[in-house]
């Protein structure tokens, strides 16, 4: 009786041991998020997020050249979202991986909407300040 018992609790140590080994780590599979696109400003790479688990939002920059890929109002996304990194983020209303930048979290939607604005504007202003220095450029070469 006392073999069985100790082949038994042998027996459900190995199976626990093994049993806790997975392939994948925790970051790799627990931090996928889902994510949906409320808003963005035209002209610039600019859109506000909100993330589907906590209802918290984020201001995210796309890293794409090409303004097609840029994500636009109500696409989902999923993929890993940190801030200060840049990932690749599969769009998933429109089929395809984009680059993104997660510029800030935010928890509340008056600040999100005020952060969207303020690098959007921080964009237009800083494109027009560079296209007024290069037709000065170009007044100064001919």
């Amino acid at each position: 009786m006392k073999k069985i018992f100790t082949f038994s609790v042998l027996a459900v140590a190995i199976a626990m041991i093994f049993g806790s080994c997975t392939k994948r780590g925790y970051y790799e599979q627990d931090d996928i998020e889902r994510a949906t696109v409320i808003d963005y400003v035209n002209g610039t790479p600019y859109s506000l997020i909100q993330y589907d688990y906590d209802r918290t939002y984020a201001v995210v920059e796309s890293m794409e050249y090409d303004t097609q890929y840029w994500p636009e109002e109500y696409d989902r996304l999923e993929g890993r979202f940190y801030e200060g990194q840049q990932r690749r983020i599969y769009n998933i209303t429109a089929g395809f991986y984009i680059n993104l930048f997660v510029v800030e979290n935010v928890s509340s939607k008056a600040d999100a909407f005020d952060a969207l604005d303020y690098y959007a504007h921080k964009y237009l202003t800083t494109k027009a300040n560079n296209k007024a220095i290069s037709q000065s450029d170009k007044r100064r070469i001919q």
